[in-house]
């Protein structure tokens, strides 16, 4: 294959299909950790659950309440349906698993704060990196939080209140969803190396969630893995 063919068949390659298999090994990576894979053997306490989903909201709060300065940004904008919305599910979630005063109770860890203060960050100076954090949160949780919200209900014996952060009860057909997501990262008017740069950046959006894991495991490890 000669270089031109390279760049044609680069250009061919939708962004979104390029997004997705440019940061495969990055996700797979971080799936893999010793805490998710504890999580899914069953082997992460309930405190372990609870303090994971408190490490989320800080994630999401830095997410939904930098979405409101960016929603009439015209290529940011049309991706920050409030139908993804999670911190009202975490809120009710929070609730059930560490009390009504969790927001005393719960604090951020130092990956987590990172994680969070990287994203406010974009959502000043770089929408189209935003975005890329935008991506891997929502289109993950749409992807597979309901097998890992049934997993919690099982384990845990939660109700509705627990689990919520995985309900997306307003969108009715996640696939649909998904499938109009990708057609706007396909359709925004990012030049090519704009594009590298959104790839780049949602890699390190991996690399921050890997890090809030290793703490996690860190902090609840004593019976993680065991």
């Amino acid at each position: 294959m000669t270089a031109q063919d390279a760049t044609v068949s680069s250009v061919a390659v939708p962004f979104s299909a390029r997004l997705r298999d440019e940061t495969r090994e990055d996700h797979e990576r971080t799936e893999s950790s010793p805490f998710v894979t504890a999580y899914l053997a069953g082997q992460v306490p309930i405190d372990g659950y609870a303090a994971l989903q408190g490490q989320l909201w800080s994630i999401y709060d830095a997410l939904e309440s930098s979405a409101a300065q960016l929603r009439d940004d015209p290529v940011a904008g049309p991706f920050l349906d409030p139908r993804l919305d999670r911190l009202p599910s975490l809120d009710a979630d929070l609730r059930r698993l560490v009390g009504d005063d969790w927001r005393e109770r719960v604090r951020p860890g130092e990956a987590t704060r990172a994680h969070a203060e990287r994203i406010r960050e974009l959502a000043r100076t770089w929408p189209g990196g935003f975005i890329a954090h935008h991506y891997i949160r929502y289109l993950g949780d749409l992807s597979g939080g309901r097998a890992l919200g049934s997993r919690a209900r099982k384990l845990y014996q939660l109700d509705d209140d627990g689990v919520r952060f995985y309900r997306f009860d307003d969108i009715e057909s996640p696939k649909e969803f998904k499938d109009g997501y990708r057609r706007l990262l396909d359709a925004a008017p990012w030049s090519a190396g704009e594009q590298a740069r959104i790839v780049d950046e949602a890699r390190t959006g991996f690399r921050l969630t890997g890090a809030m894991f290793e703490e996690l495991d860190r902090t609840v490890g004593a019976s993680v893995g065991a």
